[in-house]
């Protein structure tokens, strides 16, 4: 920041080198993200937002399933499994506040990935396994600019916080997949084939309305999306596919004197996909996805403790999803395919930072994901890898005072039901528990020359627990023990 405060800016990096304990498999990345902000005057502000990063991780994480039963053969090649993605982003948002009723807004953002995935596994051949590789690449490019105009303003005992806009979006999408079943050298050798690209045009428009009287808050959106699509197919043929829809929102809160809060939501949206999807995961023939629509009715309460930093809130849900998209890769080749789904479900949390240094988050989650529509023999079983329970506790102390003043410690746990391992609900995913823990420390408390220099270790599944999972067939084990450690300085 400069002396009049008019500039402001900030710069965020990370560098990692790292392996993990599946052979060939890194976990590398490199993060770079600079942000300038200029601020003219207090009714101004323009921020500059910059980011490019590079990552190498696996490119196979599965081990061999053998008729529901995870083996300990890891699927993955040394010699071929790469997973390398280049990412960039470059945009901007622009804020200009007139008066005390309006304000505009645009946030513009330009984007792209490149990804080149190196994969591997095996397949049965009479009594033997013999193994394929495969190599896939993808890249996409993504722009957006969207326009808004919020206005504050009041209708009788009403206060309105009102918001209108215009949003375009546009995106090019390029993807190549081979595979081969000869050696590591066939398929660095072989170009990847072509298998298809989309460029689509996104255009929406919105208005929404937050109203306030007395104790009363009623939300009320609107939006509707036109989007064109130009896909081209792996034999280079062209289509064309236009699609539309409104979606919006209605939600309706009570505040009452005694800090609770109930609230009725109502909700509608429409999602385009970018991408094809396979009705036949085992076909190479696959399709245009069609866009995702969504409706979600929910209904829950929250309560704050008025003389305590505490919360608690409960929720019922019910979801139902028409085309969404989700990944099958039962023929070992990662693919993905369209189905109707239906989740309902209750979500319960509290959360509380008291005054001696104590706080807890806990939250529960109990959740059913049935298939209405999808591949045979799957409609009316719930979705594979989605357990019905979910459950996680954490804790964290920070001493104030006394000998260990700046001292932080932390822990908790994470629970995952039971869930079934393929959409036909054939077999079971078993219940898991995982538990972190953390250590910071705060230079700052004994060293105000050291203000803001704070030292963190997190340590992810403490215990290393690595039980088999299945999703749709594809079976791989949870990610072991991880040890974090940072150094942050905040000036």
């Amino acid at each position: 920041m400069n002396d009049d405060g008019s500039i402001l800016y900030r710069f965020t990096s990370l560098g990692r080198t790292s392996d993990t304990d599946l052979p060939g498999y890194p976990d590398d990345k490199i993060y770079l993200a600079p942000a300038v902000t200029f601020k003219p005057d207090e009714d101004t502000r323009l921020t500059i937002l910059g980011e490019y990063s590079k990552s190498v991780t696996g490119g196979t994480a599965a081990f061999y399933n053998s008729g529901g039963a995870l083996t300990n053969l890891y699927e993955g090649d040394p010699a071929w499994n790469d997973f390398d993605q280049t990412q960039g982003r470059i945009g901007y948002e622009f804020e200009h506040r007139f008066n005390d009723v309006l304000t505009v807004r645009q946030n513009l953002r330009y984007s792209a990935v490149d990804s080149d995935i190196e994969y591997s596994g095996h397949y049965p051949d009479g009594v033997d396994l013999k193994r394929y590789w495969g190599h896939y690449t993808e890249t996409m490019k993504n722009f957006v600019v969207d326009n808004m105009a919020q206005f504050e303003f009041d209708t009788g005992q009403a206060r309105h916080t009102a918001v209108a806009g215009i949003d375009y979006a546009w995106s090019n999408y390029d993807a190549g997949s081979g595979i081969s079943y000869v050696s590591v050298g066939d398929i660095k050798a072989a170009p990847v084939p072509y298998s298809g690209g989309q460029e689509m045009n996104q255009l929406g428009a919105y208005l929404h309305d937050q109203m306030e009287w007395n104790d009363f808050t009623l939300f009320a959106s609107g939006r509707y999306d036109w989007a064109d699509t130009t896909s081209t197919a792996a034999d280079f043929t062209r289509s064309k596919q236009d699609d539309s829809a409104p979606s919006g929102r209605l939600g309706l809160s009570y505040q009452t004197e005694w800090g609770i809060t109930p609230y009725v939501n109502y909700s509608t949206s429409f999602s385009p996909n970018i991408g094809f999807v396979y009705d036949d995961v085992s076909s190479p023939i696959g399709r245009v996805a069609r866009p995702t629509i969504a409706t979600q009715k929910e209904i829950g309460v929250k309560y704050e403790f008025a003389d305590y930093n505490a919360a608690v809130s409960a929720a019922l849900f019910d979801i139902d999803q028409k085309d969404g998209v989700v990944f099958d890769a039962s023929t070992g080749i990662n693919k993905q395919r369209q189905l109707d789904l239906n989740s309902r479900g209750v979500e319960l949390e509290a959360s509380a930072s008291l005054d001696n240094g104590l706080s807890i988050l806990a939250s529960y989650t109990y959740l059913r994901v049935k298939i209405e529509r999808g591949a045979t023999g799957t409609a009316g079983k719930e979705l594979s890898a989605t357990p019905n329970h979910i459950l996680s506790l954490w804790g964290q102390y920070q001493f104030e005072d006394g000998t260990l003043q700046g001292l932080g410690l932390g822990s908790g746990v994470r629970v995952a039901g039971s869930s079934y391992g393929d959409d036909i609900n054939t077999f079971k995913n078993d219940a898991r528990a995982f538990v972190d823990a953390s250590l910071s420390y705060d230079f700052g408390y004994r060293n105000p020359k050291l203000e803001g220099v704070k030292l963190k270790v997190n340590a992810k599944n403490l215990f290393d627990t690595q039980k088999p999972i299945c999703s749709a067939g594809y079976c791989y084990r949870d990610e072991g023990r991880s040890l974090f450690a940072s150094l942050r300085y905040r000036f």
